[in-house]
């Protein structure tokens, strides 16, 4: 850099738009729910008790799963509904 260039902001701009929420489920009976684990310590434990108690309480038709790590997830299947499940 020489004397008289004017420093660059490191830290950059960051836009958000609000894209509202998603249209909601009139019911979970017979729905596909995709559960996306970050493949942390506990996260797919927690998903698959979270699971069971969806499928015995609420008749989903499928529950499906993918793992997302290193900032890349595998193509993910068809569902009605994702739930994120963080571990530690």
């Amino acid at each position: 850099m020489t004397e008289g260039e004017p420093l660059e902001n490191p830290v950059g701009e960051v836009r958000c738009e609000d894209a509202g929420l998603a249209p909601r489920l009139d019911s979970l009976e017979g729905k596909r729910a995709l559960f996306l684990s970050n493949a942390q310590q506990a996260a797919d434990e927690l998903l698959a008790r979270t699971g069971q108690l969806l499928l015995e309480k609420y008749g989903l038709a499928a529950i499906l799963s993918a793992r997302r790590s290193e900032g890349h997830t595998e193509e993910l299947p068809p569902a009605d509904f994702v739930i994120g499940g963080v571990g530690l």
